[in-house]
Protein backbone atom coordinates (compact mmCIF):
# COMPACT_ATOMS: atom_id res chain seq x y z
CA UNK A 1 0.00 0.00 0.00
CA UNK A 2 0.87 3.40 -0.27
CA UNK A 3 3.41 4.34 2.33
CA UNK A 4 2.02 7.84 2.98
CA UNK A 5 -1.55 8.28 1.60
CA UNK A 6 -1.38 11.89 2.41
CA UNK A 7 0.78 12.11 -0.94
CA UNK A 8 -2.35 11.12 -2.58
CA UNK A 9 -3.87 14.80 -2.23
CA UNK A 10 -4.37 15.90 -6.48
CA UNK A 11 -7.24 14.82 -8.52
CA UNK A 12 -6.52 13.59 -12.63
CA UNK A 13 -9.38 12.27 -15.10
CA UNK A 14 -8.55 9.75 -17.61
CA UNK A 15 -10.04 10.38 -20.75
CA UNK A 16 -11.12 7.72 -23.28
CA UNK A 17 -11.39 8.36 -27.22
CA UNK A 18 -13.69 7.12 -29.56
CA UNK A 19 -14.01 7.31 -33.13
CA UNK A 20 -17.47 7.53 -34.44
CA UNK A 21 -18.38 7.90 -38.14
CA UNK A 22 -20.13 11.42 -39.20
CA UNK A 23 -22.73 12.05 -41.49
CA UNK A 24 -19.96 12.56 -44.57
CA UNK A 25 -18.42 9.45 -43.06
CA UNK A 26 -15.39 10.96 -41.86
CA UNK A 27 -14.23 9.89 -38.39
CA UNK A 28 -14.39 12.17 -35.80
CA UNK A 29 -12.70 11.61 -32.44
CA UNK A 30 -14.57 12.34 -29.03
CA UNK A 31 -12.85 11.72 -25.50
CA UNK A 32 -14.70 11.17 -22.44
CA UNK A 33 -14.25 10.95 -19.04
CA UNK A 34 -13.96 7.58 -17.64
CA UNK A 35 -12.63 8.08 -14.09
CA UNK A 36 -11.37 11.15 -11.45
CA UNK A 37 -9.49 9.56 -9.12
CA UNK A 38 -6.84 10.65 -6.18
CA UNK A 39 -3.11 10.63 -7.55
CA UNK A 40 0.18 11.58 -6.10
CA UNK A 41 2.81 13.39 -8.65
CA UNK A 42 6.59 13.28 -8.93
CA UNK A 43 9.44 13.26 -11.29
CA UNK A 44 8.58 16.63 -13.35
CA UNK A 45 11.10 16.82 -15.78
CA UNK A 46 10.79 19.14 -18.63
CA UNK A 47 12.74 20.65 -22.05
CA UNK A 48 12.18 23.19 -24.54
CA UNK A 49 12.60 23.42 -27.60
CA UNK A 50 12.06 25.94 -30.72
CA UNK A 51 10.62 24.41 -33.79
CA UNK A 52 8.93 26.30 -36.75
CA UNK A 53 9.48 29.49 -34.93
CA UNK A 54 7.83 28.36 -31.97
CA UNK A 55 8.92 27.42 -28.42
CA UNK A 56 7.41 24.35 -27.41
CA UNK A 57 7.84 23.12 -23.73
CA UNK A 58 7.80 19.13 -23.30
CA UNK A 59 7.16 17.86 -19.48
CA UNK A 60 7.55 14.25 -18.37
CA UNK A 61 5.72 13.48 -15.19
CA UNK A 62 4.68 10.40 -12.88
CA UNK A 63 1.12 10.30 -11.54
CA UNK A 64 0.76 7.20 -8.78
CA UNK A 65 -3.25 6.18 -8.27
CA UNK A 66 -4.65 2.94 -6.26
CA UNK A 67 -4.16 -0.04 -7.98
CA UNK A 68 -7.90 -0.88 -10.21
CA UNK A 69 -8.55 -3.41 -12.91
CA UNK A 70 -9.81 -0.71 -15.42
CA UNK A 71 -6.91 1.60 -14.61
CA UNK A 72 -4.39 -1.19 -15.40
CA UNK A 73 -5.80 -2.19 -18.42
CA UNK A 74 -5.35 1.66 -20.05
CA UNK A 75 -3.49 1.77 -23.32
CA UNK A 76 -1.69 4.35 -24.87
CA UNK A 77 -3.60 5.03 -28.12
CA UNK A 78 -7.08 4.90 -26.15
CA UNK A 79 -6.82 7.05 -22.99
CA UNK A 80 -4.99 10.39 -21.76
CA UNK A 81 -5.13 12.19 -18.72
CA UNK A 82 -6.14 15.45 -17.92
CA UNK A 83 -4.20 17.03 -15.19
CA UNK A 84 -4.82 20.81 -13.64
CA UNK A 85 -5.99 21.75 -16.89
CA UNK A 86 -3.29 19.98 -19.19
CA UNK A 87 -3.53 17.15 -21.35
CA UNK A 88 -1.22 14.18 -20.75
CA UNK A 89 -0.69 11.33 -22.90
CA UNK A 90 -0.16 7.65 -21.03
CA UNK A 91 3.67 6.37 -21.90
CA UNK A 92 3.27 3.66 -19.68
CA UNK A 93 1.57 2.08 -16.52
CA UNK A 94 3.39 -0.32 -14.20
CA UNK A 95 1.94 -2.48 -11.19
CA UNK A 96 5.29 -2.53 -9.53
CA UNK A 97 6.03 -6.08 -8.17
CA UNK A 98 2.68 -7.43 -9.56
CA UNK A 99 1.27 -6.67 -6.30
CA UNK A 100 -1.88 -4.92 -7.01
CA UNK A 101 -1.99 -2.07 -4.84
CA UNK A 102 -0.57 0.99 -6.37
CA UNK A 103 -0.19 1.40 -10.23
CA UNK A 104 2.93 3.99 -11.57
CA UNK A 105 1.65 6.06 -14.68
CA UNK A 106 4.31 8.20 -16.60
CA UNK A 107 2.93 10.50 -18.75
CA UNK A 108 3.90 13.23 -21.35
CA UNK A 109 2.63 16.69 -21.47
CA UNK A 110 1.06 17.07 -24.52
CA UNK A 111 1.03 21.03 -25.11
CA UNK A 112 -2.56 21.60 -24.83
CA UNK A 113 -4.72 22.90 -22.66
CA UNK A 114 -8.37 20.82 -21.75
CA UNK A 115 -11.08 22.89 -22.34
CA UNK A 116 -14.33 22.34 -19.88
CA UNK A 117 -16.98 21.52 -22.28
CA UNK A 118 -20.21 23.62 -21.91
CA UNK A 119 -23.28 21.87 -20.21
CA UNK A 120 -25.90 21.45 -23.02
CA UNK A 121 -29.32 22.50 -21.60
Amino acid sequence: MMNDPGKMRHKLTFQHLTVTPDEKCEQIETWTDLITVHCAVSQFTGTEKVQARQEITESDVTFTVRYSHTLAALNEQDYRIIFKGKVYDILFVNDPQLAHEKLVISAKERGECYVVPEPQS
